[in-house]
C-alpha cells in the first residue's frame, strides 16, 4: 500500500512539472555556450506549442519498466531562438550544432533535420537523403554497441563565407559493451576501447527555420591516429569489433596494391604530454612560416630530419621524398595566381604540438603543367584540413594535408590536394589512383543515369532536388500586358525620308540570369499611314542607322493621330523616364542625349507620329532635368556590372562624362617604398586598371595577403608609386630589381655559406691535426712507459738472481766453515770486552728453548737500532755475556 502511494505521488509530481513547463517558456540550458562552470547561459531556443508534443512524448519512458521502442527521443534544444524563429547569432548557431551532435548527428531527433527534399548527408563515398540517412543510422545504431560513446567535439567555428555553416572536429571514443549490427552479421561485445582519429564534421543550417540542411561527416583528418585503422563511425566500430572493412572500400586500387607489397604503417601513439613546447601565438607563427615556404619544399631546413608527410591516400613520405615530389609539380609556374585562403589557425587540445588550419586553394592554369600547355581552366578547391606538428626545437616533424571537409564545394570532384588541382584543370589522375572502388562505381552509376536524374557526376544532389532546380530554372509565362509606349510628337520641320536599313543590334553581355519569359505578341492594330519623320525621344536610343540621302525639304502639316493601341513592340525597347536615363548612362546604357533622333521603325513599317505638344514638352523637360543632374554630379568610383547593356559605340556626352575615369597621372619612379606606403609584390594589372598581388607593410592586411586594389590613376610600372581613385597609395615592386636583389641575396648567402664551409673545413683540419699530434704524443708516452716498465722488470729479475746466487754462495761458505769448526778442536777463547768490528750486539738477551737468542740489536745494517729480534739457533759459541756466538746460518752476534 505504501509503495503504490509513493508511485502515485511520483506520477503526480512528474505530470505537475510537465504542465508547469508547458505553461511557461521551456528554457533548456543543457547546451549553453561557454565553459561548464559558467553560472549564466545564453538562451538559444524556446519551445513553442509545437514543441509540447516532443517534450511530453518521453514522459512515459521515465518508467524503468517501460519498453524503449523505436520512437524518436526528443533531445534538449539549444538556448536562444525566439518563439517561432531562429537566431543566426554565432553563439546560437554553435548551440544548434551541439544539439545536433547530442542527438547522435540527428539520428535520435530527426526533427532537427530539414525535410527530405531539403536535407542531404554527405560522406566520403556516398550521400543520402533524410529518410535513408535516419534509417541507416537506426539500423547500425552505433550507440547501442558503444553506450559510453563520446564525440569529444571541439574547435567549433563559423565559416566566414557561409555564416550558416558550422565546422567542428570530433575524436570519438567508446567501449564496446553491446552488439554491433553490420550489413551481413551481428558482432558480440568484446569490451575493447575505440579511439577514433580526428574527424571533420560540417553542418549547414537553414537561416529561416534553423533546421539542418547539409551534414558532412566521416572525413578522417589524420589516418595514423587512433586504433581504428584511420576510420570513423560505423567502420571504426567494425574494426574494434574484429571485422574491419576491406581496403578496397577505403583506398584507391593502386594504393591497395602498393600497400599489399609495402611495409606495414604503424599507428602513432597517443601523446603523453598536454603542454605545448611554445605559446599558442608562437606555434601559429611557426605554422605560417612553413606554409609560406611551400610547405617546407622551398626551405627544407624548416623540416626536422624525421619529417613525414601523410595525406588521405599518399604517405607517409620521408623528408627527401616529399621535397622532391612536391617540387616536381611546379604549381607556381602552372598557376601564377595560385593562392590559399587560410583561416582558423588553432592548437590541437589533444595534441599540443600540432597546429590545425582550414585552407581553400584557387588559381588559373595559365602556365605549363608537367609538359601540358595552359588551357585557362580555373581551379576552385574545397575546404581542406591541414596540420603541422612541431618538435621541442620548433622544427616541423609531421605534415598532413589534402583532407576534404565538404566535397560539395569547389570544382575538384571531391578531391583534395594536387589530385583536386589536376582534376579541376582537365588533367586528372587516373581513377584507380585517386578514388576507392565504391566511389568509382557510384560515379559510373551517376554518369549512366544523368540523362534521367539530371544529376551530374560531380553534383551532390538527390534526384528530387535536381528536379526542383530544373523546374525552378524553367521560364514562367507573364500574363500582364506590356506598358504602352509613350506618346511622341513630330518635330515642326519634317521631311520625307528614304527607307533606311535597320540599325545593327547592340551586343548584349551574357549573364547567368533566368531566361526571359516568352511573351505572345498581341494582335496587330491598324496603323494610320504617315510619312516617316525624325522625332525627339527621351529614351536611350539604339545605334544610329547609316544616314540616308534626303530629297528637297517640303513643309508637311502636322496631323493629330490617335494613339496606337496594341502595337507590336520589340522586347528590346526601353520605356522613357528620367530614372531609366540616369541608370542607363551610369551603367553603360545606350545614348541618352536629348539631341539625338531615333527612327522608330521596329514599331511598324512606317512610323506613326502621335501625341500632343504638352506631352512632348513634358518629356523634353524631364530629359533635360536628367541630363543636368548627371552633368552636375561628381565622378565617383562605381561597380562594373560586366558591361550590362553597354554598347561599343556609346559616345553620348552624358554617358562619357558620368563614366569617364580621372585623368591619368604620371607614375613616380623610386628605388624603394616611402615610409608608411605598402608594397605590392608579384603584381599584375587587370583590365579595369586595378592591380592584384601580395601586399607587405600594410596595417590593414597580414603580410603576404593577396589583394586587388581599385583602379589606379597611372600606368602600372615596376618600381613606381601609384595612387588609386580612392586615394590609397601603393609601391609596385620592380620584378627585375626584386629578382636582382633576390639573386644578390642568394649570392651573398652562397658566399657566406662558402666562407662558413671553408672555415668549417679549416677548423676540422686543424682539429684533426691536433688530435693526430695528441695521439702521437700519447703513443710515444705509452711506449716510454712500457720500456721503463720492461727495464724495471729486468732489473728486478737480475737483482733477484744476484741475491739468490749470493745467498747460495754464502750458505756454501757457512757450511764449509761449520764443517771445519766441527773438525777442529776448540780452543778456549777469552770473551772480548767489546764487540768485534762489524759484529752486531745483542743487549737484554735471553736464550730460548730451541737454542736461539732474543734481544735488542745494535750496530746492524739490516735492522734499526734497538729493534728486538730473535736469531736462528746458535751453532757455535757460549751463551754468556761478552761472548761472540754464531748461528746455523753463519750470522754472528756479540752478547753484551
Amino acid at each position: 500500500m505504501m509503495g503504490s502511494t509513493k508511485k502515485n505521488r511520483m506520477l503526480f509530481l512528474v505530470v505537475g512539472v510537465a504542465f508547469a513547463l508547458v505553461g511557461h517558456d521551456l528554457v533548456v540550458d543543457a547546451f549553453s555556450i561557454g565553459s561548464s562552470s559558467s553560472k549564466t547561459s545564453k538562451v538559444v531556443l524556446r519551445a513553442s506549442d509545437s514543441d509540447i508534443k516532443d517534450f511530453l512524448t518521453p514522459l512515459s519512458k521515465l518508467n524503468p519498466f517501460s519498453s524503449s521502442g523505436e520512437e524518436d527521443q526528443p533531445m534538449p534544444r539549444p538556448p536562444g531562438v525566439p518563439p517561432g524563429g531562429f537566431s543566426s547569432d554565432p553563439e546560437a548557431l554553435i548551440g544548434r550544432a551541439k544539439a545536433v551532435l547530442a542527438a547522435d548527428l540527428g539520428i535520435r531527433a530527426p526533427s532537427l533535420l530539414a525535410d527530405n527534399d531539403a536535407f542531404i548527408w554527405i560522406g566520403p563515398n556516398s550521400f543520402l537523403g533524410k529518410s535513408d540517412y535516419v534509417a541507416a543510422g537506426k539500423f547500425f545504431d552505433l550507440r547501442a554497441a558503444f553506450p559510453d560513446l563520446d564525440y569529444r567535439a571541439h574547435d567549433f567555428r563559423i565559416v566566414e563565407s557561409d555564416p550558416c555553416t558550422v565546422r567542428l572536429t570530433a575524436r570519438a571514443v567508446g567501449t564496446m559493451r553491446g552488439e554491433l549490427r553490420l550489413r551481413t552479421e551481428t558482432l558480440p561485445p568484446n569490451g575493447k576501447r575505440m579511439i577514433c582519429p580526428p574527424e571533420a564534421i560540417s553542418m549547414t543550417f537553414d537561416d529561416a527555420s534553423g533546421q539542418l540542411t547539409k551534414l558532412c561527416s566521416g572525413f578522417t583528418m589524420d589516418r595514423l591516429v587512433g586504433n581504428t585503422a584511420g576510420l570513423c563511425g560505423i567502420q571504426a566500430g567494425a574494426v574494434v569489433a574484429g571485422s574491419p572493412p576491406s581496403e578496397w572500400e577505403i583506398y584507391p586500387p593502386a594504393s591497395v596494391i602498393s600497400r599489399f607489397f609495402g611495409r606495414t604503417v604503424k599507428q602513432i601513439p597517443e601523446p603523453t604530454t598536454f603542454l605545448a613546447p611554445f605559446p599558442e601565438t608562437v606555434m601559429v607563427q611557426l605554422a605560417k612560416g612553413v606554409i609560406a615556404a611551400d610547405n617546407g619544399a622551398a626551405d627544407p631546413d624548416l623540416l626536422a630530419p624525421s619529417f613525414t608527410f601523410c595525406g588521405p591516400i599518399v604517405g607517409p613520405l620521408p623528408k627527401d621524398a616529399f621535397v622532391e615530389a612536391f617540387s616536381s609539380f611546379k604549381l607556381k609556374d602552372a598557376f601564377p595566381d595560385l593562392g590559399q585562403d587560410l583561416s582558423n589557425f588553432r592548437v590541437d587540445p589533444y595534441d599540443p604540438n600540432r597546429v590545425w588550419v582550414d585552407a581553400r586553394g584557387s588559381g588559373t592554369r595559365t602556365g605549363v603543367l608537367l609538359g601540358n600547355e595552359p588551357n585557362g581552366k580555373r581551379y576552385e578547391g574545397p575546404p581542406e584540413a591541414v596540420s603541422l606538428t612541431f618538435d621541442d626545437d620548433g622544427f616541423c616533424m609531421r605534415l598532413t594535408a589534402g583532407v576534404v571537409m565538404d566535397p560539395s564545394i569547389g570544382n575538384t570532384g571531391g578531391l583534395g590536394g594536387v589530385f583536386g588541382i589536376f582534376y579541376a584543370t582537365d588533367f586528372p589522375f587516373p581513377g584507380w589512383n585517386a578514388r576507392p572502388l565504391p566511389q568509382l562505381l557510384a560515379r559510373l552509376q551517376k554518369r549512366a543515369t544523368e540523362p534521367i536524374t539530371k544529376v551530374g557526376v560531380d553534383d551532390y544532389l538527390l534526384p528530387s532536388q535536381a528536379k526542383q532546380q530544373s523546374e525552378a530554372s524553367k521560364p514562367k509565362a507573364i500574363t500582364q500586358p506590356l506598358p504602352t509606349p509613350p506618346a511622341v510628337t513630330a518635330s515642326v520641320k519634317s521631311e520625307p525620308v528614304q527607307k533606311a536599313k535597320p540599325p545593327p543590334k547592340s551586343p548584349v553581355a551574357k549573364l547567368s540570369m533566368p531566361p526571359i519569359p516568352k511573351v505572345s505578341p498581341p494582335k496587330k492594330a491598324p496603323v494610320v499611314k504617315a510619312p516617316a519623320e525624325k522625332v525627339k525621344m527621351a529614351v536611350p536610343p539604339k545605334p544610329k542607322a547609316p544616314p540616308a540621302k534626303k530629297p528637297p525639304a517640303k513643309a508637311t502639316p502636322v496631323k493629330k493621330v490617335a494613339p496606337v493601341a496594341k502595337s507590336k513592340v520589340s522586347a528590346e525597347v526601353v520605356m522613357s523616364d528620367p530614372v531609366t536615363d540616369v541608370f542607363a548612362s551610369i551603367f553603360g546604357g545606350n545614348k541618352a542625349d536629348g539631341k539625338t533622333t531615333q527612327n522608330v521603325a521596329p514599331v511598324a513599317k512606317k512610323a506613326a507620329p502621335v501625341a500632343k505638344k504638352p506631352a512632348q514638352k513634358e518629356v523634353s523637360e524631364k530629359a533635360k532635368q536628367a541630363e543636368q543632374t548627371l552633368r552636375q554630379s561628381k565622378p565617383r568610383s562605381t561597380i562594373s556590372l560586366f558591361g550590362l547593356g553597354k554598347s561599343d559605340d556609346d559616345d553620348s556626352p552624358v554617358s562619357a562624362k558620368a563614366a569617364s575615369p580621372p585623368a591619368p597621372v604620371k607614375p613616380q619612379l623610386m628605388s624603394a617604398a616611402p615610409r608608411g606606403v605598402p608594397t605590392i609584390r608579384k603584381w599584375k594589372q587587370n583590365r579595369d586598371k586595378s592591380v592584384s598581388g601580395t601586399i607587405f607593410g600594410s596595417r590593414n592586411f597580414q603580410e603576404g595577403d593577396f589583394i586587388t586594389t581599385s583602379a589606379i590613376l597611372s600606368n602600372a610600372l615596376g618600381g613606381s608609386l601609384v595612387q588609386t581613385a580612392s586615394g590609397s597609395r601603393y609601391y609596385l615592386e620592380d620584378p627585375k630589381a626584386a629578382a636582382a636583389a633576390e639573386q644578390q641575396k642568394k649570392s651573398l648567402a652562397a658566399e657566406r655559406a662558402k666562407v662558413q664551409a671553408n672555415d668549417a673545413t679549416k677548423n676540422k683540419k686543424e682539429e684533426a691535426a691536433k688530435a693526430k699530434a695528441t695521439a702521437a704524443a700519447e703513443k710515444i708516452k705509452a711506449a716510454e712507459a712500457a720500456k721503463l716498465a720492461k727495464e724495471q722488470e729486468a732489473n728486478a729479475k737480475a737483482k733477484a738472481a744476484a741475491e739468490a746466487k749470493a745467498s747460495k754462495a754464502k750458505q756454501a761458505q757457512e757450511a764449509t766453515s761449520q764443517a771445519k769448526a766441527r773438525a777442529s778442536i776448540p780452543l778456549p777463547k777469552v770473551a772480548p770486552a767489546v764487540a768485534p768490528k762489524g759484529v752486531p750486539t745483542l743487549t737484554k738477551w735471553k736464550q730460548n728453548r730451541d737454542g736461539s737468542v732474543t734481544g735488542s740489536i745494535t750496530g746492524s745494517e739490516a735492522f734499526e737500532k734497538g729493534m728486538k729480534i730473535t736469531t736462528s739457533p746458535i751453532a757455535n759459541g757460549e751463551f754468556k755475556a761478552g761472548s761472540v756466538v754464531q748461528t746455523e746460518s753463519g750470522s754472528r752476534y756479540f752478547l753484551n
